[in-house]
C-alpha cells in the first residue's frame, strides 16, 4: 500500500508569518518515522513580528542532519538527492551561508 511514508514533502509556507517557534515544530514534521522525507521547505517573504532567526534554521538543519532518512538517496540517479530550503525575505541577511555554518 501507499501511504504518508513513501510521499515526498514539500512545505509551502511561503507568505505566512512563520516563528522560530513554528520551524522547530515543522523539522520535527519532517523528520517524524511516519512520513515521507522532506524534498522542499519554502519559507520566503515572512511577515511575522520578527524575521526568522539563523540560529532556529539551524537548528532545523541541523534536525535533518540527525534523522537516518537524510541524505536523501536516489536509486535511480545513483547520488544523493538535495533539500531544497528557500529562505530569501526570512529576515535572514545571507540565506546562502546558512548551510556553509554546519
Amino acid at each position: 500500500t501507499l501511504g504518508l511514508g513513501d510521499c515526498p514533502l514539500c512545505l509551502m509556507v511561503q507568505k505566512n508569518r512563520l516563528t522560530d517557534a513554528a520551524l522547530g515544530m515543522l523539522g520535527n514534521f519532517a523528520v517524524s518515522e511516519s512520513l515521507g522525507c522532506l524534498e522542499e521547505l519554502h519559507a520566503s517573504h515572512q511577515f511575522g513580528p520578527r524575521p526568522l532567526s539563523r540560529g532556529a534554521v539551524l537548528a532545523f538543519l541541523g534536525m535533518l542532519t540527525q534523522c537516518p532518512k537524510y541524505p536523501i538517496w536516489a536509486k535511480r540517479q545513483r547520488s544523493f538527492r538535495p533539500v531544497h530550503i528557500r529562505l530569501n525575505n526570512c529576515g535572514i541577511d545571507t540565506p546562502e551561508a546558512v548551510a556553509q555554518e554546519l
